[in-house]
This record gives structure tokens, sequence and C-alpha cells, in this order.
């Protein structure tokens, strides 16, 4: 089953609620998923308006039942291309009854509350927005209002449940409200930094935790700027009995300021409130921090920790479990690794974070893999005896603080991926497997224990899917694409356990069954997955007419077993499952060739004969990819940029051919395709010019050119490539700034050009999607400084 981490915070556009509902901001709208086991249903509530009348939604404003085919209920609240900065839920014991929720969202530099009341999909119902709005004397900002909002823990005071809703601002004003569940009233305005509240967070312990301090209550809030962390303790006491909302503001104190302003922007804050320690984890661009807040608190911070993340990306989200102690980190460019926190001694020190889990993942599952994968999931797990909905697994995930308990509990390891149709976004999804072990682990090699979990959880969810694909009528490419999505996850599993050295064996004792995993073991899976997928009908697809008899096997090329054995299941993969993607994948090897060591090693030896035999193995697998492409669809379906695309694959196979001769037959036939979407008397060259000649760049209006590496420029030095939807998107933007923090982008996601870290770069490809929708520091919209007629 594929899910967020259940109650944890992602981004600030990705939440969960305590009721396991899901609000997710895409370019256009809120959409909020609702997966209550107990409801089966496949209505979706479409709720929309004439955005040319009005830029907020009417008051009579009327629902819009839609009948289709979801594993979910969808409610959809669509705004047009309103800035949305941050949602946040309420929490659940606010007095609500079971089913009721409240969610707030920030756009366009407003604030909206929305109270929902659940029920069947066709009486669903949410109350129309309500605009938090403070009053006329702390409206010191009236434009700054909608950067970041989140919502309190529920306090008690005098036994009535209350909560706080925060909203930070971009030019650095922190609004507080009071809410009750059906009411809310505005406490204070607080000014926190000069710069806009890039993100905050709340701690999970507060006094009101004991009955003696009902009629006073505090509660620490920290707050990322650019380069600061700000943590408050905000005090409440009881209000008069004739205020709508009997909460008072006593007042606000800052503990302690974090960092300095040479530090980069802060991208999320955490606290983790865990047994007797209080920490606060912040994310900025490059590292992690972890700081022990339970020290001296007469010293202005006491980092324990602090990571380096690869290649300087900025860090969107922090998750935390508590059972192994570890964070998962998700990175803003496709990564995510987990840090396992150290323990802290009497004396305040402790060693570094230990990196246990940090590889490029998969940026490609669609909703095919997790409509199937929840299906698959809840089938399995449905009671036999009674025939009711079956447990309600969902609940029994890690969240924060939650001791294992029962006798079956969940372990959660993320995969990040797109899931298109839902987010139009990357968002990071996990697998999860239901297990049999109980209150507590024993006896775990804690260095490999994640690594062998995951390959256990991804054969056990992979084999249910493998299950209901079959069932799935032929899709053509789509079924193709779904099917590569999976063997992805294979790869990444298999590799993670090559990567930690682990070469024999790895004992899991859960309770008392053991569970011992080998690479061999591993290897066998693999091929039994790998069996059962050529036995699935591929329409209009046989691989074995294009091989030539004289393909040399990949033994003749290296010595190494473990480059052999990856490299031939790659091959493999490729030339029979992925006809898009193969661009992508040498782009996968490249990048795998900087983090894996004997891949390192390979790539960089003086066996330059070897590395070239690799490579080339992929341009053939290409080439034959190509040719069925071409087979298969009408030349109507091609575009310019495919055309070019294929001419210079084509072109770098013909000047390889020489040293490989079985390359000759693919780039003969590939030719021949090729020449038909030729104008007469035009040779491939010229038409790779003009093709490329077809394109204006949006900047300055000059021609573009299409070189080798499939990057795009003008005469002018702009630089651009091509998304996976082909949308022409700006490759490195070193001219454009942030209209809120003013600052530059190098590149994507503030990283180096991908020319200096030998990259080609067509890796855009992968990244590109949204990715200059906004800053990814401050959330503000991109403007070119360019003085353009």
């Amino acid at each position: 089953m594929y899910r967020l981490l259940s109650s944890t915070t992602l981004t600030n556009n990705v939440r969960w609620s305590e009721h396991n509902d899901l609000a997710v901001i895409h370019r256009n709208g809120l959409e909020v998923l609702t997966s209550s086991p107990a409801v089966d249903s496949t209505g979706f509530v479409h709720l929309t308006w004439d955005r040319a009348k009005t830029a907020y939604p009417p008051e009579d404003t009327q629902w819009v039942n839609q009948r289709i085919q979801s594993p979910v209920t969808r409610h959809m609240l669509e705004t047009g291309p309103a800035q949305f900065r941050s949602v946040a839920w309420s929490p659940v014991s606010h007095g609500f009854a079971e089913g009721c929720g409240m969610v707030a969202l920030t756009l366009d530099h407003r604030c909206f509350l929305y109270r929902n009341q659940r029920g069947p999909p066709a009486t669903t119902s949410w109350k129309p927005g309500v605009e938090l709005r403070p009053p006329p004397e702390n409206m010191q900002d009236n434009t700054g209002l909608g950067m970041m909002v989140d919502w309190s823990p529920c306090l008690r005071l005098r036994r009535d449940p209350v909560s706080i809703i925060a909203v930070g601002t971009s030019t650095g004003y922190l609004h507080l409200w009071a809410c009750t569940g059906v009411r809310t009233r505005h406490l204070a305005s607080i000014q926190v930094a000069q710069c806009a509240v890039h993100c905050m967070t709340w701690s999970t312990w507060h006094s009101s935790h004991d009955p003696a301090g009902w009629d006073h209550c505090t509660i620490l809030l920290a707050t990322g700027t650019r380069g600061i962390a700000s943590i408050y303790r905000l005090e409440l006491g009881i209000g008069e009995l004739t205020d709508e909302v009997p909460v008072k503001f006593i007042g606000c104190t800052l503990l302690r300021t974090l960092f300095s302003d040479e530090q980069p922007w802060i991208s999320t804050l955490r606290f983790i409130d865990h047994e007797q320690e209080s920490l606060l984890v912040a994310g900025s661009m490059g590292q992690v921090t972890v700081v022990n807040l339970t020290a001296d608190s007469s010293a202005s911070h006491c980092p324990i920790a602090t990571y380096t993340i690869p290649y300087a990306s900025a860090v969107t989200g922090i998750t935390w479990c508590s059972v192994l102690r570890t964070l998962a980190v998700f990175i803003a460019d496709g990564q995510m690794c987990i840090l396992r926190l150290p323990t802290v001694t009497s004396d305040n020190s402790s060693s570094p974070c230990t990196p246990v889990f940090d590889e490029l993942l998969t940026d490609r599952l669609n909703d095919y893999l997790s409509q199937l994968v929840r299906h698959a999931y809840n089938l399995h797990h449905r009671k036999p005896d009674d025939g009711a909905q079956g447990e309600d697994v969902c609940k029994a995930e890690y969240a924060d603080n939650a001791p294992l308990s029962g006798k079956r509990s969940n372990f959660s390891l993320s995969f990040r991926g797109a899931s298109s149709s839902i987010t139009g976004q990357y968002v990071a999804v996990n697998v999860t497997i239901r297990t049999p072990f109980q209150t507590h682990l024993t006896a775990v090699n804690d260095e490999s224990f994640v690594f062998v979990f995951a390959v256990d959880q991804a054969f056990t969810s992979l084999t249910w899917a493998f299950d209901q694909f079959q069932s799935l009528p032929p899709a053509g490419p789509r079924r193709t694409a779904y099917m590569w999505d999976l063997l992805q996850l294979i790869i990444d599993s298999r590799e993670a356990i090559v990567s930690t050295g682990v070469d024999t064996e790895v004992k899991l004792e859960l309770d008392t069954t053991p569970s011992v995993w080998t690479l061999a073991m591993v290897d066998e899976r693999l091929v039994e997955i790998r069996d059962r997928l050529r036995c699935l009908d591929l329409p209009d697809f046989d691989i074995s007419q294009w091989i030539p008899k004289n393909v040399p096997r990949m033994d003749s090329i290296d010595n190494d077993g473990r480059v052999l054995e990856w490299s031939r299941l790659l091959r493999t993969f490729l030339t029979e499952y992925t006809p898009f993607y193969n661009q992508q994948l040498l782009i996968w090897i490249w990048k795998r060739s900087e983090r894996v060591p004997w891949l390192k090693d390979l790539f960089k030896s003086s066996a330059l004969e070897v590395r070239q035999r690799i490579l080339l193995h992929f341009l053939y697998s290409c080439l034959l990819v190509y040719s069925w492409w071409l087979r298969s669809y009408p030349p109507s379906s091609l575009s310019n940029t495919l055309k070019v695309w294929l001419a210079i694959n084509l072109r770098l196979a013909q000047n390889h051919a020489s040293k490989v001769p079985y390359l000759t037959a693919a780039t003969d036939h590939l030719s021949t395709t090729l020449s038909q979407y030729l104008p007469k008397n035009q040779s491939l060259s010229s038409c790779l010019k003009h093709w490329a000649m077809l394109e204006k760049c949006p900047l300055c209006a000059q021609s573009l050119v299409v070189d080798q590496l499939d990057s795009t420029h003008c005469p002018q030095g702009h630089t651009w490539a091509r998304c996976t939807v082909s949308h022409l998107v700006l490759a490195e933007p070193t001219n454009m700034s942030c209209a809120v923090c003013d600052a530059k982008v190098l590149g994507l996601f503030g990283k180096q050009s991908s020319r200096d870290k030998g990259i080609p770069n067509d890796s855009v490809l992968q990244w590109l999607s949204n990715a200059i929708d906004g800053c990814v520091y401050c959330g503000g919209d991109f403007y070119h400084k360019l003085n353009i007629a």
C-alpha cells in the first residue's frame, strides 16, 4: 500500500490529518483525499466556480457530484492560478464529532479556514471558507499575510479544548488565532523577523498536560527565516466569560535564536518530543541540524549533530520514526535519506548523525501503482470470517511518539514519486507492509535492517500488485511504463543492499520468527518477478526480432560479478520494458556512479573500453526500443522534439558503429525508419537543424539550437531543456531572482550547473516538471532581471 507517513508533515504543501485524510496543494487548488476504510466509496466531489467573476469561492457555491472509479473520496477546491503557500489540519481532539475536521490554507496573501462534516460520498459537505484577517490595528503588513500556516496541538484551559492557528507572513509577522472548533478569535500579531517566515513548527509538549495547569498553558513554537531559527514560548490564560473564545494571550518570550544571518534559508523545521528528549530539527540548503532543547537554557544553541546533504539541495520535509530513532529527510531534487540520531549522553556530547539510506529514488510512480497496491493491500487484509471491511490498518502506522502496540504493526519506508493524477507535482509516497512483530524489536542488525526490510516489503507489495496487474486490460505504453515503475523499485532495493557491503547474509529477528536474506535469495526473487513479467501480454511488441544473433554476452566485457549482474539486469529491463525512459536511465547510471563506490571506480578507471562497452550496450537497447516506438505510433504523433531526440541518438550510434559491430543492424534499421519522416531530398543533418530551429527563445525570441547533449540554447546563451511533458523550461536560470527574498537561482533548486558535475544536460528531464513554480526557499514567484522590449 502506498501512503505518505501518516500523521506527519512532509512539506508545507502536503499534510495528513489525524483522521488520515490527506490535503495536497495543487498549482490550481486544494484537494482532500479521504481514505477511511469504513467508507467504501467511488465518489468524487468537485467544487468549482467562475474565477473570471470572483477570485474566491462565493457563499452560494454548490457542490457537484461526479461518479468515477476511485479508491478514495476526493474533495477538490479549485482556485485557478492562485498562489498557494501552505495547508494545515486541525487536531483531532478538538471537540469535533468523529469524522469532522478543519483545514486552513493560505493563498494570494490571504488565509482561509474550511470546516467539513464527513459522511457518505453523496452527502459529504464543506462549509464555505472563512477568511482569517487580523483587526485593522494589527494590519501592519496588508500585502504580507499568507506565507505559512500551522495548527498547534489541542490545548486545554478549564477542560475546554482549544488550539492556536499561527500564520506567518512574507514581511516577518506572526498572527495568532485561538480556535475552539466552531469559533475563532484573533489573539496577537508579533513581528519575528524582517523577512519572510518560511516555515514553523509547534511542539507537542505543553503544560496543559498537567491538570494543575488548566488555567494557564505554555507551548513552544519555532519559526524559520533567512538563516535563523527562533524558538518562542507562548503563554495563554483564561479570558473573559463574555469573550466569544474565552482565551487570553499573556505573552510571547524568545527563548533561543539558532544559527545566524550567514546561514542559508531555513527551509523546514520539526520538533521531536521523544521520551525525555526535546529536539528541534532544522533543514536548510545542504544540511540538517539537530538541536538539543533539553540542554542548559543559558546556551544560545546546542547542536548535537549536523549532516550535509549531497549536491547542496534544499531540505523540503522531515519525518520521524521513534522506534528506530531515525529521521527521514526529503530533498528538493528527488532524493531521500534516513538519518539515525545519536543518543545524547549526560555531558551533552554525541557522535554525528549516521546516514543509513542515501539513494536517488524513482520519480515516476504513477497513480496506477498507488491504486493497485492500495486495492491489493485491502484485499489481502480483509477479515475472512465476518466479511467486514477489514482492520483499520492505516491507523496502525508509526505516528509521532506512538509505541508499537497490538499483535500487528506497520513499518514504513518512503520512496519518492510523482502521482500526476492526484497532485500534479512530486510528492513522497511509501510502501507499507504489515509485519507479525509485536511490542519490540530484538537483536536487529541496525546497519542493515532498513535495507533488507525495504527489499522484503517491496517484494511483498509488488507481488500483490502483479496479481492485480494481470487483470488490467492492455493499455499500450502506459501499461509498459507501469511495469517499469515496479521494476525500478526492485532495482533501488537491491542496490541499497549492495551499496552497504553486506555480501553474505543479514539476520532479522522479529519476535521469535527469524528472517534471513542473502543476495542470492534477492536475485532469485528478481528472476522470478522478471519471468512473470515476460509472460504478460505486451501488445505489438516482439523484441526478439530486433536482436541480432551476434550480440556479445556481458560476461566478455568485465570479470566483476556485481557489475555483470547489475548491467545485464538493467539492460534486460531497458530492452524489454522501457520504450520511453532510456535517456533518463542513462542519467540514472551517471548519477549512481557518484554514489556507489564500485560503480564510481568503474566509470573513473583507466579501462575506457569497459566503460564504453557498458554505455554502448545501453545505447544499443535505446535504438531497439526507438525502432519499436516508431513502429507502434503514427507519424503524426511524433513531435519535433522527439524527432530531434531520435536523430541525435542515431548520430551517436553511427559514430560508434565501427567500434561495436552489432550496433550496425540497429542503426541501419532506425535510420531507415526515421527517413520516412524526412522531407524529400533532405539529409538527416539538415533535418536535424531544421527541427531544432522551429522553436524560439521565450526570453529573447532568437532561434534555439539543440546540441549533442540534448540541451537547447539560443545565441544569447540562455540554456533551455524540455521537461517530461515537453514544456520548455529554463535549465540554468542564472538571470532569475525571487520576487520575495531576492535570492538568485543558480541552476535548478540552487544547484551548480549540471555541466560542472560532468552530468549531461539532459538530466534535467528528470527534474523539471515543476522546477520553477516558486522559490524553494520562501515560495515566492520568480521574475526576470532582463531589459527586454
